[in-house]
């Protein structure tokens, strides 16, 4: 009895697992992404699209260009709101780094961009791989019926 009480809590927990799977996909709501109405970080995402190869291989190289996206901005706005401080405050400004600070943020644009567009990617390969049926039947069938050593119960999966 005990075994057959393990059996149903096992196969109950692998179902819940599995339905609870194909309905977390994650949605791009006004340029950020969600799931189940939680903002995501890039880090969430790479944790999420782990167990996909492909959207997790779009992810790393998306992870990548949000890191360097996040130095070039970061740097480049500090190189344009040091001058910019020292205007506002009566000193004498140095508009050559505010310059090269507004190079910097440009050149953080191109890899903001390829963030966005590879985590997209994986974000789509992700749930389309969510949409589709699972590589077994993914349906379990119970049978409840009479054995030779008494009642029983059946589980297909």
């Amino acid at each position: 009895m005990k075994k057959v009480i393990l059996l149903i809590v096992i196969s109950l927990s692998v179902v819940s697992v599995m339905a609870q799977n194909r309905t977390d996909s994650v949605l791009i709501v006004k340029k950020a992404f969600t799931q189940n109405g939680v903002r995501l970080t890039p880090r969430q995402l790479l944790q999420i699209t782990h167990y996909n190869a492909e959207a997790n291989s779009y992810m790393q190289k998306a992870q990548s260009n949000n890191v360097a996206a996040s130095i070039f901005g970061f740097a480049g706005g500090f190189l344009i709101g040091w001058p910019i401080g020292t205007a506002i405050v009566g000193g004498e400004a140095n508009w050559a780094m505010a310059g090269i600070g507004a190079g910097l943020v440009l050149i953080g644009i191109p890899f903001s961009v390829g963030y966005k567009r590879n985590a997209t990617k994986a974000v789509e390969i992700y749930n389309r791989d969510l949409a589709a049926p699972p590589e077994t039947t993914g349906a379990v069938e119970w049978k409840l019926g009479f054995t030779r050593s008494g009642v029983g119960i059946a589980m297909k999966f």
